[in-house]
């Protein structure tokens, strides 16, 4: 068993093409209050709404989807919490952190290049490590995007979130790029 956790591998879609855009919650104010941001976050990295995990089950909910989902759900409640107790107004970002000993493959493709008979990739696809990837899709959240409701598409931006998938053996890297001073 052993094995098979140090080899697992996690395969992300990298289908956006965006190089450091990432959409968090700053709480702030003298009133408890989550506001979303999307932003330009350092160190870059690949973003993606896809990840396939071999050997999940199929008929279930994917498993980041729902890692993701209960890690906003206590991001959000950690930071309204701590919001409610501060009585300065400080301001604070948080920032939803997956840490895998998984390690973390991207594959660059086009959605023309996804069968749509099979929903196979072509045989000539190369997958590239990565240290971290940005998972940014629609998930559970309570707090509310900061734009005005017009169509679905509107809808569903709104309701996107993103979470960082970090490689456990990344994680030093990242944190002295993340804060030098540390």
């Amino acid at each position: 068993m052993q094995a098979a956790a140090r080899d697992a591998r996690w395969y992300f879609l990298d289908l956006r093409h965006s190089e450091s855009r990432f959409r968090y919650i700053i709480g702030s104010g003298d009133q408890p209050r989550l506001h979303i941001h999307d932003r330009h976050l350092d160190p870059t990295s690949a973003e993606a709404a896809y990840c396939v995990l071999p050997g999940e089950d199929s008929s279930r909910r994917p498993t980041l989807e729902r890692i993701s989902d209960e890690l906003l759900q206590s991001v959000e409640a950690l930071a309204l919490e701590e919001l409610a107790l501060d009585d300065g107004g400080m301001r604070r970002q948080y920032l939803p952190l997956v840490i895998t000993t998984a390690r973390l493959f991207l594959c660059d493709v086009g959605h023309g290049a996804i069968s749509l008979e099979t929903g196979e990739l072509p045989s000539h696809t190369a997958f590239t490590e990565v240290p971290v990837v940005r998972f940014r899709k629609t998930l559970w959240s309570s707090v509310a995007g900061p734009s005005q409701v017009t169509d679905v598409y509107r809808a569903h931006q709104d309701r996107e979130r993103s979470i960082l998938v970090l490689s456990s053996t990344a994680l030093p890297t990242f944190l002295h790029q993340v804060d030098p001073d540390a």
